[in-house]
């Protein structure tokens, strides 16, 4: 159980890192485009990580329908729900993203209620609340002005200067966080259920999913009217958007451990401990693009003690 939340933590903290990546990238490259290059980069790295740790030669030890899980998964995280997390991070940024996907826990809660028949406690109910709150404090928040420009700000190479912050969208971000949230809260039911029976296989599972993910986006490229600028991506842009597959990589590898080990129930709620990191990075590299007023940090708490409610009280 230790290793679980070692390795939920661990991926946490590369998703908030990788927020803040996808934050500075988006502001030069579209969310289409940033995609191709974050799920098309993971096949390789979790390929050199399977091979690595000898999961590779595992793979008779996956049942044929957990490959069908698998792959379902990472068409359903790596495409749709990770396409909506770059809308969303786009129009309002890493900071009110993030709590958002909270929302996630929610789902699960609604779900196992329609389909399980599970009841709903008070301490869930507590925590459902609270998750609610979050975003709705969020929202009030964007009207609150930004924090003042530092001086210097951190970047990434001697030719990253800093950018302007874009607009706020609040609805676009608002919708497409609520997907997100719904999508990311599907994937890691299919992975688990994927693994099932493998001895932890999390690697593999990983290579699968991202394989799965990019064989749709590449049988899609011929129809993607933005091909073409997959050929002259901003460098500064794509800098970023390589720092963001890394940091992507790092989390899904943690992730697909951690529920390689331990249940859903504990991977999902420790995993909301994100925003914390999200915020901590963000004051080190986007002070000037994300927003840190105190409704927003506020939210962000809600959203984080509301899920780990939801999981203590499952």
């Amino acid at each position: 159980m230790i290793e679980g939340i070692i390795y939920t933590l661990c991926s946490a903290a590369s998703f908030g890192l990788n927020g803040v990546a996808t934050r500075r990238a988006l502001v030069k490259i579209a969310a289409s485009l940033g995609l191709y290059v974050t799920v098309l980069a993971g096949v390789p790295l979790f390929f050199i990580a399977a091979l690595a740790t000898g999961q590779l030669f595992g793979a008779d030890r996956i049942r044929p329908e957990g490959y069908w899980l698998l792959a379902g998964a990472g068409v359903v995280h790596f495409l749709f729900g990770r396409y909506c997390n770059y809308r969303a991070v786009a129009a309002i940024g890493a900071n009110r993203t993030t709590p958002i996907q909270a929302l996630n826990s929610v789902y699960s809660v609604v779900i196992a209620v329609i389909f399980l028949g599970e009841a709903v406690t008070w301490q869930t109910a507590l925590g459902i609340a609270c998750v609610m709150v979050g975003p709705a404090l969020i929202g009030a928040g964007s009207a609150t002005k930004r924090a003042p420009k530092p001086a210097q700000s951190p970047s990434l190479g001697a030719a990253a200067a800093r950018p302007e912050a874009p607009p706020v969208k609040l609805a676009e971000g608002y919708l497409f966080g609520i997907l997100s949230a719904v999508l990311y809260g599907t994937s890691p039911i299919l992975i688990s259920a994927g693994l099932k029976g493998s001895g932890g296989l999390g690697i593999l599972g990983g290579l699968v999913s991202y394989a799965a993910a990019s064989a749709v986006l590449l049988a899609y490229l011929p129809f993607n009217s933005s091909r073409g600028e997959l050929r002259t991506l901003d460098r500064n842009g794509a800098s970023w958007f390589a720092l963001a597959s890394l940091t992507v990589f790092s989390a899904q590898f943690f992730r697909y451990l951690a529920l390689g080990v331990a249940p859903v129930t504990l991977v999902v709620p420790l995993s909301q401990t994100r925003p914390l990191f999200t915020v901590v990075f963000s004051l080190m590299f986007n002070r000037h693009l994300e927003s840190f007023a105190p409704p927003v940090l506020v939210g962000i708490a809600m959203s984080i003690a509301g899920a780990l409610i939801i999981g203590s009280g499952g």
